[in-house]
């Protein structure tokens, strides 16, 4: 496909969340990515409720620009394929638990004796070595591992369950990232390497600040006991008269100055860190005021201050913003099946390599015959894997 990554060949045998994100990112940026999905079923999350006519909408929202290849890699035949892919390719990604790929002579070693550039990752839950390195787990349980389910919530409230899966986006973005800096490397060396890939790792590095108070004073805030933690005035959510929320960001002297005298209450100016009793008069006294209009009320009053104020939106009013409408961050593709359908758009801008939505997702193995032509199989050989299962 055109792009920045053009030329670049992605092997995808990931599955749900994680590495799925993770190939979709790369194929935005223009790699070709083949994905790998097992002739008994494919990926799980395909046949996912919410099901469209014929694929699930987390599969489609996951799964753009790629191509699909039904492929059984546990038998001898398919591995062979495999490996003649593996020739052509430039980076392999697999989220198996650690030591299955081993077990049937898929590890980097075997892969990289076959083709010394290739770049392998592994995304697992908790690393390719240590005390948990088999244990299974899934979002919510990297999230509780890591402290980040602790840190969420109300003070003396349970733990509250995100509705994004942060670890897995963690380790998507950080094997993105990886992948991108094993190719810029191997320009200079001439060789592939192998990443190892920990969600747990990944979900705790999104709390670096937290951990850099932990480390500097020994230190550890409990939930809603720091001042980014809804505990401030000027750093909280407030609802209105209609039943919505306002988010309120002001930790600028010049917008918490101008917030205040807007709403009344000049006097709150030079306290703005205050202590918590003061802290909590403030908040009490501010969510009382916001309870006298409606959001969009307020939005009129308090969008013209250009100030860090903004409305708590759900997704679907997130969608329709204004803003998001001018960066046409949402894309519409058409799909064989599900006709025309809807997908976030691409969240960076290139002002030389324009990066689009190319290819929609795939149907499940639509390019296998394709692909397995190109590597040198003939229609005798197709029919013979498909009687056997191998594709």
């Amino acid at each position: 496909m055109a792009g920045l990554l053009k030329d670049i060949r992605i092997i995808d045998l990931t599955r749900l969340q994680s590495g799925p994100y993770c190939t979709m990112a790369l194929g935005d940026l223009g790699a070709e990515v083949i994905k790998i999905e097992n002739p008994r079923g494919g990926d799980f999350i395909r046949w996912y409720p919410p099901l469209g006519k014929s694929e699930s909408g987390y599969f489609l929202a996951l799964n753009r620009n790629k191509k699909s290849i039904k492929l059984d890699i546990w038998t001898d035949s398919g591995r062979e394929v495999f490996m003649r892919l593996v020739d052509t390719a430039d980076i392999v990604i697999e989220q198996y638990r650690p030591g299955v790929l081993k077990k049937i002579g898929l590890d980097y070693p075997q892969l990289q004796e076959r083709n010394p550039r290739i770049i392998m990752a592994s995304i697992s839950a908790y690393g390719q070595t240590g005390p948990y390195s088999s244990f299974p787990a899934h979002d919510i349980n990297l999230q509780g591992i890591s402290g980040i389910l602790k840190g969420v919530g109300r003070k003396n409230s349970e733990p509250v369950i995100s509705g994004v899966p942060i670890a897995d986006m963690a380790a998507s973005l950080w094997t993105a990232f990886a992948l991108l800096a094993a190719l810029w490397e191997r320009e200079q060396s001439g060789c592939g390497q192998y990443i190892d890939v920990s969600i747990q790792e990944a979900a705790l590095s999104f709390q670096t600040l937290t951990a850099g108070e932990l480390f500097t004073n020994n230190y550890f805030a409990e939930r809603c006991n720091e001042p980014l933690m809804g505990v401030s005035a000027w750093y909280n959510v407030y609802p209105t008269a209609d039943k919505g929320y306002l988010a309120i960001g002001l930790l600028e002297f010049k917008f918490w100055s101008s917030f205040c005298k807007t709403i009344g209450c000049d006097e709150f100016i030079e306290t703005q860190f205050g202590p918590p009793d003061v802290q909590e008069k403030m908040i009490q006294k501010i969510e009382s005021l916001t309870l006298q209009k409606s959001l969009q009320e307020w939005m009129d009053i308090l969008e013209p201050l250009n100030i860090c104020v903004t409305p708590v939106n759900n997704l679907e009013q997130a969608l329709k913003n204004k803003q998001i409408d001018h960066r046409q961050m949402v894309q519409e593709i058409d799909h064989p099946v599900e006709g025309v359908i809807k997908l976030l758009g691409i969240p960076v801008k290139f002002s030389r390599s324009p990066v689009k939505i190319q290819l929609p997702p795939p149907l499940f193995g639509q390019h296998t015959d394709e692909i397995l032509m190109e590597l040198g199989y003939d229609l005798s050989n197709l029919e013979r894997f498909k009687s056997t299962g191998v594709i």
